[in-house]
């Protein structure tokens, strides 16, 4: 915008729209990636263990998209303009007091907290200056709140993909937005039936992976998903060397791959949690009937699955049906009109 308000950005600016996307690629990242990883890592006896001199990559895309939340509410809070009964306010005072007194300002807060960084002192190993990727993870669940927004986000970048030309069919897009929740609720769900099977392992109690050998633990000094016995006396920081030379084929004691693969872990899991929320339950894979937690697990999955997707479902097919006839109807009223024309010339 010009004059006295240059430094307002314009809602409905392209880029006020990069700047969505940039915000929904980075909450897009954390919904798939911590219930990833607090489900699938491999704990602290896992190569993606932390010390302060060496973070996963993935690790960097978590502290740049805290970065970006954090400009994000500053972002809102002053400089990004916003409309009341269409009228398009500028003013910052007017844009502070509207940001702070929404919810999504208490959601974006909630979300902002570096609840990682507060417990990292307590959380971290002093002997061995280690934290897995697994207990980090725990701690910045909190920035899944941000997920209560994509909805909004997602209709804020339809209009201006709109203002620029860019237009999809309504229908389309409806059944694009069902898939794409059908799937991320999948993945949330299929994450945490199999930490709820990777607990009970660890408790020593019955379990649908153990049933299906997809899960096998080491025990301590061993490395999840290819185990290697360590001898006695050596340190788990010299572990990492032993597994290292393993990995590079140089001990002559040969890897014994076991049903640890977090790919086929991840894919079984997945395909329990699609086959569940949509009610199609094939059976194959399912909870075992002497835990009680994931026989619950299940439980409220499937009520989720059906009083809340299909609920969507649908809804959204309610809407499609509604615009199939709105466009019937108007291309008969318009046959209707060129029909008399025709007959009275």
């Amino acid at each position: 915008l010009k004059g006295e308000h240059k430094m307002i950005i314009h809602p409905l600016s392209g880029a006020a729209s990069i700047w969505r996307l940039v915000v929904f690629g980075f909450i897009m990242f954390d919904v798939f990636m911590i219930p990833y990883r607090i489900a699938f890592s491999n704990g602290p006896h896992d190569r993606s263990i932390l010390n302060p001199s060496d973070f996963s990559e993935s690790l960097y895309v978590d502290f740049a998209g805290d970065i970006i939340f954090f400009i994000d509410m500053i972002l809102r809070s002053c400089v990004i303009a916003y409309f009341e009964n269409d009228d398009l306010i500028e003013d910052r005072g007017r844009i502070f007091k509207h940001y702070a007194r929404s919810l999504e300002s208490k959601v974006h807060f909630m979300a902002f907290l570096p609840i990682e960084a507060v417990l990292y002192p307590i959380l971290i190993d002093g002997t061995r200056n280690m934290i897995s990727v697994q207990l980090l993870s725990v701690c910045r669940i909190n920035k899944l709140f941000r997920l209560f927004e994509v909805a909004t986000l997602v209709a804020q970048l339809e209009r201006a993909l709109a203002d620029l030309g860019l237009k999809w069919s309504k229908n389309g897009m409806w059944v694009t937005k069902v898939m794409m929740a059908m799937l991320l609720a999948s993945h949330i769900f299929g994450c945490f039936f199999f930490l709820v099977a990777r607990v009970a392992h660890l408790n020593g109690n019955p379990n649908w992976a153990d049933g299906l050998g997809v899960l096998v633990e080491c025990d301590l000094g061993k490395r999840a998903g290819t185990c290697y016995e360590e001898p006695a006396g050596v340190s788990i920081a010299s572990s990492a060397a032993l597994n290292a030379s393993h990995a590079n084929g140089t001990s002559a004691d040969a890897p014994t791959q076991n049903g640890g693969d977090q790919l086929a872990q991840y894919i079984i899991s997945l395909y329990w949690a699609v086959a569940t929320l949509t009610t199609v339950g094939y059976g194959d894979v399912s909870a075992n009937l002497d835990n009680e937690n994931e026989i619950f697990y299940c439980i409220v999955t499937m009520v989720v699955g059906t009083f809340i997707i299909y609920t969507m479902v649908i809804v959204n097919l309610e809407e499609i049906v509604a615009q199939l006839d709105v466009t019937q109807s108007i291309f008969k009223r318009i046959s209707d009109h060129v029909k008399e024309y025709l007959i009275v010339q």
